[in-house]
């Protein structure tokens, strides 16, 4: 992975927030999940439809297989 600077203006800092919750205990009612990014009005952010994705077939795909999709990929 390769980090790069945060471009923005001269004298105008960088406004973000990210929010972690832990929690101990889990039930199988819940699944987890990755930061929920949310797209500012006015701005050209856009979502990443992977993550959406992604998690739309965690919900629908039985956690047996699910998995077995998640075996074959390598980390950068």
């Amino acid at each position: 992975m390769t980090s790069s600077l945060v471009a923005h203006p001269e004298g105008i800092t960088r406004k973000s927030i990210a929010l972690y919750y832990y929690t101990s205990t889990w039930s199988d009612l819940k699944r987890d999940h990755t930061t929920q990014f949310k797209v500012r009005p006015g701005t050209e952010d856009k979502k990443d439809w992977r993550v959406g994705l992604r998690e739309a077939v965690a919900d629908l795909l039985p956690p047996v297989i699910y998995r077995q999709l998640g075996r074959g990929k390598t980390k950068a």
